[in-house]
């Protein structure tokens, strides 16, 4: 298991309603893997690259329109920093893990089987083929 968490991140994100009228919006709250929380000012510097969208230092990651958007974004981090997957959560569903298990194993391994898993592709595949070119 501690393979599968090395080569992965977990993130918890969180729903802000605007107004009745506009509806709200997703903000990535935390990202984290084994060795902790990742740097957030890096998470932000890539979203202000892809959005164009300058972010105040501290604040949660975001806003993204919606699930599809942040889910984009989710990937955009795992090409960027290398990771193979990427295990979101929302806020909710997170401390609903951290209520239900009784030690920090047990949470990473429901963290990891119970979020909604994107999975970089191109760097399995990049993995794949340096075994027969190196």
């Amino acid at each position: 298991m501690d393979k599968v968490f090395n080569e992965g991140v977990v993130g918890v994100y969180h729903y802000k309603t605007a107004s009745v009228e506009e509806g709200g919006l997703y903000y990535l709250s935390t990202l984290f893997c084994d060795s902790g929380v990742l740097e957030k000012n890096h998470i932000q510097e890539l979203f202000e690259h892809e959005y164009s969208t300058k972010i105040n230092p501290g604040e949660a990651v975001g806003p993204f329109d919606g699930l599809d958007d942040l889910n984009r974004f989710a990937f955009r981090v795992c090409e960027e920093f290398d990771f193979s997957f990427i295990s979101l959560h929302s806020v909710e569903q997170y401390n609903s893990s951290l209520q239900e298990v009784s030690d920090s194993g047990e949470l990473i391994e429901k963290l990891l089987s119970e979020g909604n898993i994107i999975q970089n592709i191109e760097r399995k595949k990049k993995g794949f083929f340096n075994k027969f070119f190196n």
